[in-house]
C-alpha cells in the first residue's frame, strides 16, 4: 500500500512539475502570451529622437489575460541596441484590445530613433465567473458616445489641442467607481498621433451615465481620422 502510495506521489510530482499554476474557486491561472500580439504602433519623434511610443496590443484568444509584460528595445540610427524596457497593461478580454503607451524614453542620454516591441508575458485565467472576474480584476468596461468635440490653438505650444467629452454608461450588472478612461486619437495617414486618459473618483451605478474629456495634442495641418476608446473601473467593494 505505502509503495502504492509512493508511487502515485512522484507520479503526481512529476507531472506538476515546471508548471506555473493556481487555482481558487474553481478557476485557474497560468502564464501564457499565445494569442496576444501588438497590432499596430509608431513613436512620436522631436528633432528626430524618439519621444514616445504607441500601440495596440489584441487578445485574439479565448481567454482573459492580464498582467501583460511588453519589452521595449530601443535602438540608434544605426540599429545599435541602446536601452531595453519593460511596460505592464491590462486586464485584455478575449476579442478585445488596449492601448499600449510609452512615455518619456529619452532619459538618461538615452535618445533613441528606433524600437522593437515584444510581448514576453502575460497571465491566463480560465474557467472564471463573472463574480470571480470582479473579485480579482476589479475592471469592466462600458460603452461610450461622443458629444462634442472642439481644436483650439494651445497656449503653451505651437501645436494645437483637441478636446473630446464622452459620454459613458456603466453597462455590467454591478456599480462602479474609480473610472479610468483612456484612448489613442489616428490620423488619416494611419499614424496614432496621441494618447490621452482620465481617472475620476466616482460612483457609476448601473444604467448611470457620466462624462469624460480627453485632450489630445496635434500638429499644424494633421487631421483626425478616428478616436479609439476604452472604459474600465472598479467596483464599489
Amino acid at each position: 500500500m505505502r509503495k502504492n502510495l509512493l508511487l502515485v506521489l512522484i507520479i503526481l510530482s512529476v507531472l506538476l512539475s515546471g508548471c506555473d499554476l493556481s487555482s481558487y474557486s474553481g478557476f485557474f491561472s497560468t502564464n501564457s502570451i499565445d494569442g496576444l500580439y501588438i497590432s499596430r504602433s509608431n513613436g512620436r519623434y522631436i528633432g528626430g529622437n524618439l519621444l514616445e511610443i504607441y500601440g495596440t496590443i489584441k487578445n485574439s484568444s479565448q481567454f482573459f489575460k492580464n498582467n501583460v509584460k511588453a519589452k521595449v528595445i530601443l535602438k540608434d540610427s544605426h540599429g545599435n541596441h541602446l536601452k531595453t524596457y519593460t511596460e505592464y497593461c491590462g486586464p485584455i478580454e478575449p476579442g478585445k484590445d488596449i492601448p499600449l503607451w510609452i512615455s518619456s524614453l529619452a532619459v538618461n542620454g538615452v535618445y533613441a530613433t528606433g524600437y522593437e516591441l515584444e510581448i514576453v508575458e502575460a497571465t491566463e485565467y480560465h474557467n472564471i465567473s463573472s463574480s470571480d472576474l470582479r473579485y480579482f480584476q476589479g475592471y469592466h468596461d462600458f460603452s461610450f458616445t461622443i458629444t462634442d468635440s472642439s481644436l483650439a490653438k494651445s497656449d503653451t505650444s505651437s501645436l494645437w489641442k483637441y478636446t473630446v467629452k464622452v459620454d459613458v454608461t456603466n453597462d455590467n450588472d454591478i456599480d462602479l467607481g474609480s473610472i479610468y478612461g483612456q484612448s489613442l486619437l489616428y490620423l488619416t495617414n494611419g499614424l496614432i498621433a496621441d494618447y490621452s486618459n482620465t481617472y475620476v473618483k466616482t460612483s457609476l451605478k448601473v444604467g448611470e451615465t457620466m462624462e469624460l474629456i480627453f485632450t489630445y495634442l496635434l500638429n499644424e495641418g494633421e487631421t483626425v481620422y478616428r478616436i479609439d476608446f476604452w472604459g474600465s473601473g472598479h467596483d464599489l467593494d
